[in-house]
């Protein structure tokens, strides 16, 4: 059963989300967010030609772009990091995968703790938050758990 009050409710809020947007790409998005939440059960007609719009303009693909390159930076770290992990469980080498985790997770701290409000910082912060939050679930390794600890980040 649908509920018609909570859906225009969610859609007028939605909309206001876009109203007060600051930047192309962030109306973008939220634009998207709109037609994939609602398409086929209001008229978002009006949204989907706001967001082909907007994904003409080039200034907008330059900017899907570098968020494209940042998340794929992102993921390259979170599964440069795993590698390591997994290696981690091979006796002959564990003490140099062990250094070598040991180097990278402190240059993400130190990337994480600048003092400088950064795009870079933002997101060694949130590479160092997933590496930390699901270490119980993937390693049993208690002596890489404790040195993960010392790099826990908590909410920013």
């Amino acid at each position: 059963m649908r509920d018609d009050a909570f859906l225009d409710r969610h859609l007028e809020k939605e909309q206001r989300l876009i109203g007060a947007s600051t930047s192309d790409i962030e109306t973008m998005h939220a634009l998207e967010n709109v037609v994939a939440d609602f398409k086929g059960l209001r008229d978002v007609a009006r949204e989907e030609a706001r967001l082909a719009d907007l994904s003409r303009q080039p200034e907008v693909k330059k900017a899907l772009a570098r968020e494209r390159s940042d998340d794929e930076a992102e993921l390259g770290q979170l599964r440069e990091v795993f590698d390591l992990e997994a290696g981690l469980q091979n006796a002959d080498t564990r003490q140099a995968t062990l250094a070598h985790l040991h180097a990278r997770l402190g240059s993400l701290a130190r990337a994480a703790n600048a003092p400088e409000n950064s795009p870079g910082r933002s997101q060694a912060r949130r590479v160092l938050r997933v590496i930390t939050s699901g270490v119980g679930e993937r390693i049993e390794d208690l002596e890489y758990r404790t040195l993960l600890e010392q790099y826990r980040q908590g909410p920013r």
